[in-house]
């Protein structure tokens, strides 16, 4: 298991910055932010955000490419946007008679994040269920 050193080396580094630190705490106040309805979903979804990026690395460490911090600044921006988005979807529901905006952008989010979690696995060499994943992605393509 020569991967997990590297892996684990290469998150070392990542948390080295105080810019990721920082951005870490501001997700994290996002779950707070709006009561508790959707506190377990917008956790659950963090925690979907570093399982992807743990297999992203493992699967690029698999391909023999390159880590670079510009791709792990990406996740950090994705995180951003995804958490703004489901900010902006409360909002929307407070505007309108029902809660829906913002369980569908939880959802939304949440299956977005399963797909790279699956299509990762299929890059480290492991049987994915193709079925499902074409499945997957047919149902977020229509939300």
């Amino acid at each position: 298991m020569e991967y997990l050193p590297y892996t684990i080396t290469k998150f070392a580094q990542l948390f080295e910055f105080s810019v990721v630190k920082l951005v870490a705490a501001l997700a994290l106040s996002v779950v707070f932010l709006f009561g508790n309805v959707y506190n377990d979903a917008i956790i659950a979804i963090l925690m979907l955000i570093v399982f992807d990026t743990v297999l992203g690395v493992t699967a690029t460490y698999y391909e023999n490419n390159p880590i670079t911090s510009r791709r792990f600044g990406r996740v950090v921006v994705k995180g951003m946007v995804y958490f703004s988005s489901i900010s902006a979807a409360y909002f929307a529901d407070l505007t309108i008679p029902y809660d829906f905006v913002q369980a569908t952008m939880i959802a939304f989010v949440g299956l977005t994040e399963f797909i790279s979690i699956l299509e990762n696995i299929g890059r480290m060499g492991y049987a994915t269920p193709k079925k499902l994943l074409n499945q997957l992605n047919n149902k977020v393509s229509k939300l």
